[in-house]
């Protein structure tokens, strides 16, 4: 959410930013899913544009001029050309309400399977599932589904600068050999997602 006196000239380089991103992550062949929220409070009224997309489909089909949010007197004709832009390339209607929280953004749900997790003492787990879980195993097993592990990064070293990631001006995402060793980290859970 951009506020103040430069909200749109700050939303709309956060836009920029954004497709630096993704053009990045095409250029690298990444299939990545994104999803972006982008808001601005402008005097009596907040615009939120929310989107989910594959990077390459978000790159190649819609044009960052075409998102730059208006002043506010141009927001209804921003709103029908964001709408216009939206049926003409998108299969819209094939969109599934589970990916729309309450507030009409887009977001990708990922469910805890703690209780699916057993850990081995040296450092390992097993995925133990009922048999009428069969199918959730079958798709572990051949791939279409990952068991990803969730953590809080507690202190992370960058290879570019030496520094604590987290405080660096370096990007994994923007600079060329550039990684992050994570140092300390505490385990949350572990979630099922289609990507690593």
């Amino acid at each position: 959410m951009h506020r103040g006196d430069n909200a749109i000239a700050l939303a709309n380089k956060t836009i920029e930013y954004l497709y630096k991103l993704c053009e990045l992550f095409y250029r690298k062949k990444e299939d990545r899913i994104i999803t972006i929220n982008i808001g601005i409070e402008y005097e009596n009224q907040i615009a939120i544009f929310s989107f989910i997309s594959h990077i390459e489909s978000m790159y190649l089909h819609y044009s960052k001029e075409a998102i730059k949010f208006p002043l506010f007197e141009n927001i209804g004709k921003w709103c029908s050309n964001q709408y216009n832009i939206l049926h003409k390339d998108y299969n819209i209607e094939s969109l599934h309400d589970s990916f729309l929280n309450m507030q009409g953004q887009f977001q990708i749900r990922r469910y805890f399977i703690n209780d699916l997790i057993e850990l081995h003492n040296d450092g390992t787990y097993s995925l133990k599932v009922k048999e009428d879980k069969k199918a959730l195993l079958d798709a572990v097993v051949e791939g279409i589904v990952k068991v990803v592990v969730v953590s809080i990064i507690k202190k992370s070293l960058c290879s570019s600068c030496n520094q604590e990631y987290i405080k660096c001006n370096c990007s994994v995402f923007l600079d060329e050999n550039c990684s992050v060793e994570i140092k300390e980290n505490e385990l949350i859970g572990f979630v099922l997602s289609t990507r690593s």
